[in-house]
């Protein structure tokens, strides 16, 4: 994720220039923060030098292709098990069509579909990290452009199940074996969420039980 501090400060700068630039929350990492590095509401300091620049890609047919690059600079960090790393990247070839969506058919059908697979990915980078919220609101991203996207919706759901959302996460699977009827992962996933939900349960019901002795 390029964040604001790196666009307005860096924009100042010459080539060879070296500079300190102190960038609060609002043009950082904001309330979210960058976990697991950088907590929510960080004031950060960068000590930068300007070594060349590259003029940023203009036309959408540009952006695709430095869009696409990112991407597959995103897939090897996931490779590397690098998943914050490669989530930024992602976030990275998401933000270069904040502006642009496309001037015919063609190229708005090809931004979406290389703005879903990134949103996917970075799903898959915060399942990996346990970082169910995150991955949900990924999800999300994903559906807004394809409502009826199975891969989408499996991940959503697996999501629910880290949250404890279990209902919701069935709901998501079910919808997306109506999609995909003959998915095995869709199915292993269903038999999955009960496994969890059981195992919540007795925790849960293993903890209010203790709860109940300390005060006898």
């Amino acid at each position: 994720m390029v964040i604001k501090g790196w666009d307005v400060g860096i924009a100042t700068m010459k080539v060879g220039e070296k500079a300190s630039l102190i960038c609060k929350p609002d043009y950082a990492y904001g309330e979210s923060g960058s976990p697991p590095v950088i907590p929510a509401n960080s004031t950060l300091r960068f000590e930068v030098e300007l070594i060349s620049f590259e003029k940023d890609p203009e036309t959408v047919e540009e952006k695709l292709g430095a869009a696409t690059k990112l991407k597959d600079k995103g897939n090897t960090l996931f490779k590397e098990a690098k998943y914050q790393d490669a989530h930024n990247v992602y976030q990275q070839a998401v933000d270069l069509f904040r502006w642009a969506h496309g001037t015919t058919t063609d190229e708005t059908n090809r931004v979406d579909a290389l703005r879903l697979l990134c949103h996917l990915n970075q799903a898959a980078c915060q399942l990996k990290q346990g970082s169910w919220a995150e991955a949900r609101l990924c999800c999300e991203k994903a559906l807004d452009l394809d409502p009826k996207n199975v891969k989408a919706l499996f991940r959503r759901g697996q999501a629910f199940t880290g949250m404890a959302e279990f209902e919701r996460a069935r709901q998501d699977i079910n919808e997306a074996i109506k999609l995909d009827p003959e998915n095995a992962d869709l199915k292993r996933e269903i038999e999955r969420i009960q496994r969890e939900e059981t195992n919540y349960l007795k925790k849960q019901k293993d903890m209010y039980s203790k709860m109940g002795q300390m005060f006898k």
